[in-house]
C-alpha cells in the first residue's frame, strides 16, 4: 500500500513538470515570432529619409543666402538710383510729369538748379507756362517753375505778370515767387509796386507781403509805402492789415517818419469793428514796443487812457489797459 502511494506522488509531480515545461516552451514561441529584427530596407529607408531632409535644410538654406544676396543688389540698385542724376529730359517731363525715380533725386538735391538752353528751342517757354498753370502743386509743377527762373531777368518779368493776372492762387504766388528771384539779382521796384495794385488773392497778398518782410535788408520800403497804405485801406481782410501794419513798422525810416498816419489808419478802420480795432492795436503796440519813441509811447497811453474811459464793455475796457500796459 505504501509503495503504491509513493509511486503514484512520483508520477504527479512528473506531470507537473511536463506541464510546466510546456507552458514555458509556449511562452517562448509567442515571444520570438512577436519580435523582429529591422531588416536591411528599413534600414535603408531611414538613411533615405535623413539624406532628403539633410537636402531639403542644405537647399532652404541656398535659397535663404540667395535672396539675401538679392535684396543687398536691389538696395545697391537703388542706393546707385538715388544718387546718380536722372536724365530729367524737359520734353518727357513735359507730357509726363516726372517719374517716382526723378522725383526722389530731386528730393535728395534740393538745391540742384536745372541748366536749360532756351535759345534753342524757344517756342518750349509756352509749354511750360501752360503745364504750370494747369497742374496742382505737385513735384512736377515746383520743378517747372525752376525751370523758368533761368530765364534771362525781361522775359522772366514778362511771365511774372502772367502769373499775377491767372485766376488761381497758386499761379499768382508763383509771379511772387518769380519777382524775388528777379529782385535777388536785380532790384526791380516797379515790378512790386505793379504786384501791389494788381488784385491779388488773399493768400497771394500775404505772400508778397511776408517776401517785402524777408526781402527788407535789399529793398527800400519807402518805395512801396503809398502803395501798401493803399492795399491796407482797400482790404477787407483783417490779416492783410495786419501783415501791413507790422511790415511798415519793421522799417526805422517809416516808424519814425509816419507813426502818426499809420497809427490814425489803425484808430480809423472802418472796416473793423471797435473790438478788432483795439485788438489790432495791442498786438501792434506789444510787438513793436521796444522800438517806439518816448513821445510815440505817451501818445499811445493817452490812446489807452481814453478807450477805458469811452468802453461800455468789459472786455473793451480790458483791451485798453493792455495797449497801455504793453508801453
Amino acid at each position: 500500500m505504501l509503495k503504491t502511494l509513493k509511486l503514484s506522488a512520483e508520477l504527479l509531480s512528473l506531470a507537473i513538470g511536463l506541464l510546466l515545461g510546456a507552458v514555458i516552451v509556449w511562452g517562448l514561441h509567442t515571444g520570438l515570432n512577436n519580435f523582429s529584427i529591422p531588416s536591411s530596407h528599413a534600414y535603408a529607408q531611414t538613411d533615405t529619409s535623413l539624406s532628403v531632409k539633410a537636402a531639403n535644410s542644405s537647399h532652404l538654406n541656398i535659397e535663404q543666402h540667395a535672396c539675401a544676396n538679392e535684396q543687398d543688389y536691389i538696395s545697391q540698385d537703388s542706393i546707385l538710383e538715388t544718387t546718380t542724376q536722372p536724365q530729367l529730359a524737359l520734353t518727357q517731363v513735359l507730357e509726363q510729369g516726372l517719374t517716382p525715380l526723378e522725383r526722389r533725386w530731386l528730393s535728395d538735391n534740393p538745391t540742384y538748379h536745372p541748366n536749360i538752353d532756351f535759345n534753342a528751342n524757344p517756342e518750349i517757354i509756352g509749354d511750360i507756362i501752360d503745364k504750370i498753370m494747369h497742374r496742382p502743386n505737385d513735384a512736377t509743377r515746383r520743378y517747372l517753375v525752376q525751370v523758368l527762373k533761368q530765364l534771362e531777368i525781361t522775359k522772366l518779368e514778362e511771365i511774372v505778370y502772367q502769373f499775377a493776372n491767372a485766376d488761381r492762387a497758386i499761379d499768382q504766388e508763383t509771379a511772387i515767387e518769380l519777382a524775388v528771384t528777379i529782385n535777388q539779382t536785380e532790384y526791380k521796384p516797379q515790378l512790386i509796386k505793379d504786384l501791389l495794385v494788381t488784385d491779388l488773392i488773399t493768400d497771394a497778398q500775404l505772400q508778397l507781403i511776408s517776401a517785402l518782410n524777408n526781402e527788407m535788408s535789399k529793398l527800400n520800403l519807402a518805395d512801396f509805402y503809398s502803395q501798401l497804405i493803399d492795399v491796407y485801406q482797400n482790404s477787407t481782410e483783417p490779416s492783410v492789415k495786419t501783415a501791413i501794419t507790422h511790415t511798415l513798422t519793421q522799417s526805422d525810416f517809416i516808424r519814425e517818419s509816419a507813426f502818426h498816419e499809420i497809427f490814425a489808419l489803425m484808430q480809423n478802420d472802418v472796416t473793423l469793428s471797435a473790438m478788432a480795432r483795439l485788438q489790432s492795436i495791442q498786438s501792434w503796440v506789444a510787438a513793436y514796443s521796444e522800438r517806439f519813441s518816448e513821445q510815440q509811447k505817451y501818445e499811445i497811453t493817452q490812446y489807452s487812457e481814453q478807450q477805458f474811459s469811452l468802453a461800455n464793455h468789459y472786455e473793451q475796457k480790458k483791451l485798453a489797459l493792455k495797449i497801455g500796459g504793453a508801453i
